[in-house]
Formats: structure tokens, sequence, C-alpha cells
């Protein structure tokens, strides 16, 4: 597994999430370029990450992401990282429902907002943990 499966699990990340987008609502040709620009920075926010520190193995991408049983502590940071990054954007949502009309609540706009800011600030959070109180980030092993 190289590269190229990267890439490739990359892409069908962003074609995965221009395609949620498109079921929650968003119009597939007239918000085209809003639901790719949303599926690349929400791809840059959990795949990118997952693919550097977990791998491209089908193995260990199911062992951390389905199992939930992770041999790093990066690997518990990328896990919840992109959990922060999913929970940002669909709090995000919440200001497209209200109908104020101003310029900042049109989609994807909040959505993004929100999924960068709650991933910034989980990975600052992580980061201040890892640094100061390592040992409640210990990783007990278990056989694969």
């Amino acid at each position: 597994m190289g590269v190229s499966s990267s890439v490739l699990i990359l892409l069908c990340c962003i074609g995965a999430f221009y395609s949620i987008a498109v079921l929650f609502g968003a119009h597939p040709i007239k918000q085209f370029w809003g639901n790719l620009a949303w599926g690349v920075l929400m791809s840059l926010l959990t795949c990118v990450p997952s693919l550097i520190t977990v791998g491209s193995s089908r193995r260990h991408l199911s062992r951390v992401f389905i199992q939930g049983r992770f041999s790093r502590a990066s690997e518990i940071g990328v896990y919840f990282g992109c959990i922060a990054a999913l929970l940002g954007a669909w709090v995000g949502a919440f200001p497209i429902l209200l109908d104020w009309r101003r310029p900042w609540q049109v989609w994807p706009i909040p959505c993004s907002i929100a999924a960068v800011a709650l991933w910034t600030c989980y990975w600052i959070a992580y980061l201040t943990v890892q640094t100061f109180w390592p040992h409640l980030l210990l990783i007990t092993r278990t056989p694969l």
C-alpha cells in the first residue's frame, strides 16, 4: 500500500463528502464548487491526518476507526480529531437554518468555519495533554 492507494482513498473521501453534502440538501449543480470545496476541506481535516498516521492499509484503518483499537497515542489523536471535524461541521449547519439572510450563513461557510474551529480546538487540547500529562494517553498493548 503506497502513495497511489492513499491518493485513491483521498479522492474517494472527497467524493463521499460531496455526496453527503448533496444528500443533506445542497444542490449538486448550482452549488457544485461549494460542495467540492467542503468535500476537500473535510478530507483534509479527516482523511489526510488518518492516512499519514495510520497508513492506507485496510487492516490498520479498520482497527483504528471500526474496532477502536489504538497502538499509538497519535492514533487516538487522529481518531478524535476526525470526530471533532465532523461534529464541528454538523454544529455549523445550525446557523444555515436561521433565516437572517447574512452572507456568512450561505452554504458551506458556517459548516467549514465550525469544522476548522472545533478541529483546531481539539488539537490544541490534545497537544496540551500530550505535552504536560502524557501518562493520560498511555496505550495498553493488545494483540492485533
